[in-house]
């Protein structure tokens, strides 16, 4: 009997091999805010992938009266959302000075793309499509969206993806399937306007 009892006090004395935490009452929550951050890392990773293996999704070329082929949605696109990468050769502002005599010369259509990166200047070289015949291929899609000044459905937004600035678009409004992207160029130059009117009526 007494040593029953002794044994029971000893059991009873012995620490458990089980330390409680905090955790064990109540379960731990991520902050709503680091579960974003995290679910945009893991998007904007996609994305550079996207645009590194040149994949153009969901669109279509379809031919527009007047000016040419054009790009239109296959699906819904929401606003805010990544279209695709206006695609062009990456140049330098002398070299582009230089290119735009040699097209003028040429009595060649094209259309330069300019912004700022880092403090340097570029020009991205992208012919501007106004018929089928109109320009060199490329093979790529983006390179085809044309041009609204009064109803844009999308933006350009730069990228730097693989250390390389980039021209992207984005919709800034929802765009329905079977329905064209198009975005204001921006270019109201005297001698554009001239040689395609239908810059300054769309």
């Amino acid at each position: 009997m007494l040593d029953s009892r002794k044994r029971r006090n000893q059991q009873a004395k012995k620490p458990s091999s089980k330390t409680k935490k905090l955790t064990d009452y109540w379960s731990p929550r991520k902050s709503k805010r680091l579960i974003e951050k995290k679910q945009n890392v893991i998007e904007h990773k996609k994305l550079e992938s996207k645009i590194l293996e040149q994949r153009e999704e969901d669109l279509s070329i379809k031919s527009f009266p007047i000016k040419g082929r054009g790009v239109v949605a296959d699906r819904d696109f929401p606003s805010g959302q990544f279209v695709v990468e206006y695609i062009g050769e990456l140049i330098n502002a002398s070299i582009a000075k230089k290119r735009e005599k040699i097209y003028e010369q040429d009595n060649k259509d094209c259309y330069l793309f300019y912004f700022e990166y880092n403090n340097r200047h570029y020009w991205y070289n992208i012919y501007l499509i106004c018929s089928i015949d109109s320009t060199e291929e490329s093979g790529r899609i983006g390179r085809l969206v044309n041009h609204s000044r009064i109803n844009p459905n999308c933006k350009s937004r730069l990228m730097v993806v693989g250390g390389v600035p980039r021209i992207t678009l984005w919709t800034c409004k929802d765009v329905h399937k079977g329905e064209e992207f198009v975005f204001d160029y921006g270019d109201k130059s005297a001698s554009s306007l001239k040689a395609f009117s239908w810059l300054a009526n769309t």
